[in-house]
């Protein structure tokens, strides 16, 4: 019963959304541009990556010949969801800007965390660009590696939002397209995001691909707004290592970014990220 009540809140919160957007798609002039937003994403700032955020005028492409500007809004917040520092930059027409995120928000980063970006338009654009609908903003997150270490920077994209309510108990699973070999694989590090004002706890899973059965566990903790880090070295798990696998996650709450994010760290000290 009380998965099924946090089940049907989730679901009022997002039908309640959709017709906002619907609102503010239909009546722009009086309830402002339908932009999607705050949306999020990982940051890391801890020895082995730094992290670049990459803004474009997105507009631009949509009505080349016009002179509209963005400003982008990005709020970064710690690995337990304290706010750690919030500023903008402005995009003009047909440009793009990347910046290291400490100089955007003015703050140095924690070692991971959440920021998220927000996009505004100048009030007199409004009209002109009411036949697109509702946007978002559009932007890149780059893990740049630290100066003599091996890896190339590796970047993601996002478009999960950030809810600034709570979120009630409405447990969910989610499971992995990605197939991994982790014989060639020295350590994962998985960073599992909290998008919500909520607590969230579960379990994070290694399950085999021709036989799903779990075969390694470990449970997580993230603060509300927060980001938990694992760090997993596969010859210590006891697990067959010539086998194909897959990760699964289990939450006990709907937060809005269930996609565990993996960086996988090679033998030749080579990496590579992507959302599980």
């Amino acid at each position: 019963m009380r998965a099924a009540l946090g089940n049907a809140w989730v679901q009022a919160g997002r039908a309640i959304e959709r017709l906002a957007e619907r609102a503010r798609i239909a009546k722009p002039q009086l309830l402002g541009p339908a932009i999607r937003g705050p949306l999020v994403q990982l940051y890391r700032g801890d020895e082995a990556f730094a992290t670049e955020v990459n803004f474009v005028n997105y507009l631009s492409f949509y009505l080349p010949d016009e002179d509209l500007a963005i400003d982008f809004k990005v709020t970064a917040y710690d690995r337990n969801g304290a706010r750690i520092g919030t500023g903008r930059r402005r995009v003009g027409r047909h440009q793009a800007a990347q910046l290291p995120l400490g100089e955007v928000v003015g703050a140095a980063p924690d070692a991971h965390g959440l920021f998220t970006v927000e996009a505004d338009y100048d009030p007199d654009i409004v009209e002109r660009i009411a036949f697109l609908g509702e946007t978002a903003p559009q932007f890149m997150t780059l893990f740049v590696p630290k100066a003599g270490s091996a890896p190339a920077p590796q970047i993601l994209h996002s478009h999960k939002l950030f809810w600034k309510s709570r979120v009630p108990y409405s447990p969910c699973r989610w499971v992995s397209p990605s197939i991994e070999r982790p014989a060639a694989v020295a350590q994962y590090d998985i960073f599992v995001l909290n998008a919500c004002r909520s607590a969230l706890a579960g379990q994070l899973e290694f399950r085999g691909v021709e036989r799903p059965d779990v075969l390694w566990q470990r449970d997580y903790r993230v603060p509300g707004w927060g980001v938990g880090r694992i760090e997993v070295k596969p010859a210590e798990m006891g697990v067959p290592l010539d086998q194909p696998f897959r990760f699964t996650s289990r939450f006990d709450r709907r937060t809005p970014h269930r996609k565990p994010i993996l960086f996988r760290r090679f033998a030749d000290g080579s990496m590579s990220a992507n959302h599980s």
